[in-house]
């Protein structure tokens, strides 16, 4: 599996479903050979429950134990599908069949972090964390989309609209969606941060922590600020995601669905309000670009917020071409 990602690994748990009988109901699949453990997808029962099951050394199985299990998702610790002297497995499962697409979303994105870990001792560490983090984020009420959350979710829809346009429809597998992460699409040698307000002008943007414009291995950045303004000629958030959604695969399709309920994102609410896009800016991140990053921080200062002056920003702003060969390279490998 050259380059993990939630659309693959969809077709991958399709395919495994498809292969389901009443005679053999559990079926799984090595993925990610270069890994620096073993880790196995597959699917159980009828109707079928998606699992995950990531390999760790027996060492630290007291560690795994200890975690809490996420809401709609069983976690437990058991002997590896293959046998392997001195390690044991963590098995995420789905806990029903109606909840496998919100458990594709959760297990994809353990999956990736795990499969990017180059050290030994820090994968445990990232799994404990993963799993922390879902769980925290499942236990917040989500209420409905307040305005800027609206103005926001429609501004990294554009985006994905935007490289769409230009032939790219797996963009949305890199879109981080509900978990926020420290940009709002990411993949191997490719970052953007989208930023979107309603305004007549745009003056500055809010950078919501020191890790949004920071860059991960020399990685290409991109911050792209959309200006939007309300029209009833324009979209509103349902048409929006409708918009999107007609362009995907239907495979992709219950990914962004299920990405969707994870924000909050309701077809029953009354989203009226409805904005065209005016502009679009997009800006190199690099050099000295005007931000806070972690590595000038005082030790022990976080969660920095910031507004950024969009003028400082002019001597970097390139041409939307730029974002789109970048994100082709990075797709290329």
């Amino acid at each position: 599996m050259e380059q993990m990602n939630e659309a693959l690994l969809n077709e991958l748990w399709i395919n495994l479903e498809r292969k389901v009988t009443t005679q053999q109901n559990t079926l799984q699949q090595l993925i990610a050979p270069t890994s620096l453990f073993r880790l196995f997808i597959g699917v159980d029962g009828l109707p079928t429950r998606r699992f995950i099951s990531v390999e760790i050394p027996e060492n630290q199985k007291k560690t795994v134990l200890g975690i809490k299990p996420i809401q709609g998702i069983d976690v437990s610790v058991c002997k590896p599908p293959i046998s392997h002297d001195g390690y044991c497995s963590c098995v995420l499962q789905s806990a029903a069949h109606d909840q496998n697409d919100v458990f594709s979303i959760v297990a994809s994105d353990i999956l990736f972090e795990l499969n990017s870990c180059k050290s030994n001792n820090a994968y445990v560490d990232i799994l404990v964390e993963r799993i922390a983090k879902w769980r925290e984020f499942f236990k917040r009420k989500h209420n409905s989309l307040s305005d800027s959350e609206i103005i926001g979710l429609i501004g990294e829809l554009q985006f994905a609209e935007d490289i769409m346009s230009e032939g790219f429809g797996q963009i949305l597998d890199s879109w981080s969606g509900p978990i926020k992460s420290a940009h709002d699409y990411k993949m191997p040698a490719f970052l953007a941060e989208i930023k979107a307000k309603s305004t007549d002008q745009l003056t500055s943007v809010k950078i919501s922590s020191e890790e949004q414009l920071n860059r991960e291995d020399d990685s290409p950045l991109f911050l792209v600020v959309y200006r939007l303004e309300e029209s009833p000629k324009g979209m509103n958030l349902h048409d929006k995601v409708q918009s999107v959604a007609l362009k995907l695969s239907d495979s992709r399709k219950s990914i962004f669905y299920a990405k969707l309920l994870c924000i909050g994102y309701q077809k029953e609410e009354n989203y009226s309000k409805k904005y065209i896009v005016k502009e679009r800016r997009q800006y190199r991140v690099e050099n000295d670009f005007p931000r806070i990053i972690t590595p000038n921080l005082p030790s022990g200062t976080f969660g920095v917020v910031y507004n950024l002056s969009i003028e400082k920003c002019t001597p970097y702003q390139v041409d939307f071409n730029q974002v789109i060969d970048c994100y082709k390279e990075a797709l290329n490998g």
